[in-house]
Formats: C-alpha cells, sequence, structure tokens
C-alpha cells in the first residue's frame, strides 16, 4: 500500500488518509515518533509555522516603520519630547521582535521546536502588550483618551512577555544537540 507524504508509521499514514478525504490541512499535532522525517509533519505543520511568522514579521516591521516615520516627522509637534522618547522606544522594541520573530520562523522550519514557538507566541504578545500601550500612553492627550492611564501598569507585563521569549531562546540553545 502507497504511503505519500507519510514517514511510513501508522499513526500518520491514518492522518494523513483522514486529511485526503476531508481535503483540508491542520495545524493539530501530529503524534508520530518520528517527527523529524515525517513529510506530513514537514508540509502541514512547519510550512504554517513559517508563513504565519513571516506574515507575523511582516506586519509588526511595516508598522514600526510607519510609526517610526510618524514619531520623526509629524508627532514632534504634537507630543511632549518626554511621549516622544516613549513612542521612539516603543518602535525600537517592536523592529526589534519583528526581525527576532522572523529570524526565529526561519529556524523554526529547519529545526521545529516547542520552545521556539513559545518564544515566537510571547514575542507576538509582548510587543502587542509593550509596544501598544506606550504607542497609548503617548498618544492620550493627542487623541483626547484621557482614561488610558490605566495602561501604564500593563506595559510591565508586555516586557515580562518579551523577557519569557528570549528566555525561552535560552532553554533551547541549552537542551539543543551538537552535530
Amino acid at each position: 500500500m502507497e504511503k505519500p507524504y507519510t514517514c511510513g508509521k501508522y499513526l500518520c499514514y491514518r492522518i494523513y488518509s483522514v486529511f485526503k478525504k476531508l481535503k483540508k490541512t491542520s495545524t493539530r499535532p501530529i503524534y508520530c515518533l518520528n517527527l523529524s522525517t515525517c513529510i506530513l509533519y514537514k508540509k502541514i505543520i512547519r510550512n504554517t509555522m513559517t508563513k504565519k511568522t513571516l506574515i507575523i514579521s511582516g506586519i509588526l516591521g511595516c508598522t514600526a516603520v510607519i510609526f517610526g516615520a510618524m514619531g520623526a516627522h509629524a508627532l514632534k509637534k504634537l507630543i511632549t519630547a518626554e511621549q516622544l522618547i516613549s513612542f521612539e522606544t516603543a518602535v525600537k522594541y517592536q523592529i526589534y521582535h519583528a526581525i527576532a520573530i522572523l529570524i526565529l520562523g526561519i529556524i523554526y522550519k529547519n529545526s521545529p521546536s516547542k520552545y521556539l514557538k513559545y518564544s515566537i507566541n510571547l514575542f507576538l504578545a509582548g510587543v502587542i502588550i509593550f509596544s501598544g500601550s506606550i504607542y497609548f500612553l503617548s498618544l492620550k492627550d493627542l487623541l483626547g483618551f484621557k482614561f488610558i492611564n490605566y495602561l501604564g501598569p500593563i506595559t510591565p507585563l508586555g516586557g515580562i512577555l518579551l523577557i519569557s521569549g528570549w528566555i525561552f531562546i535560552i532553554i533551547e540553545g541549552l537542551k539543543m544537540k551538537e552535530n
């Protein structure tokens, strides 16, 4: 019996058969014992994750450049110097982590790991919370949102998520086997 897109394991072949009948793919984990050589795993999981990280890093990078240009040109005269410095800090952290997500996505395609996936997700959540809250806090006077002061205590939570993402990269490095 031909077993296309499978590594030959019974469970992996059964999952492929179900996908083929339904004519769709899924991002659910495939519980095959040999994930490093499982073609089905590579086709579905790795490519989906790589696609998502490219899109996420592209969106974060693009918006960081837009916000950076907006801060350098349009906002200079509209907000205080202290608010502008905070705004620029948010842009810097966003672009740094957009690049990190891009690199992690490339590494993940070649060497998938749950720790790399955790890092990507933590970086995304951290950027949204950290940079997002700083953007709103910097622009609260300009936007007329005086009630946004409650975002101040949320900003460190975003920083903790970013730090956690870097810690998972360290864990992945420690668990990595040398070739």
